[in-house]
């Protein structure tokens, strides 16, 4: 809701001139049964989620699904891509 929320204002920079704005998010969940080792992981996770969210387009929410990649992956092999809702 949030992404679709910001992307329905543009900006208005003078008359009759306006910038599309979009919003790129990155999720990260945590639950007993799949835990992150410490916050820093959880925040990690979300960052990647963030990272594939803008490398495959822009204006999407990728969240993920609660288990945490290797410490050197570049991406998270659990993102979930969602857009256009």
């Amino acid at each position: 809701r949030m992404r679709t929320a910001v992307s329905s204002y543009p900006l208005r920079i003078a008359d009759n001139v306006e910038i599309p704005i979009t919003v790129s998010l990155g999720c990260a969940t945590m639950s007993q049964a799949q835990p992150f080792a410490t916050a820093a992981h959880l925040l990690r996770e979300a960052d990647r989620c963030l990272y594939v969210a803008k490398q495959s387009g822009r204006n999407k929410v990728v969240s993920g699904a609660g288990i945490e990649s290797a410490p050197d992956s570049s991406l998270p092999g659990e993102c979930q891509k969602s857009a256009g809702r």
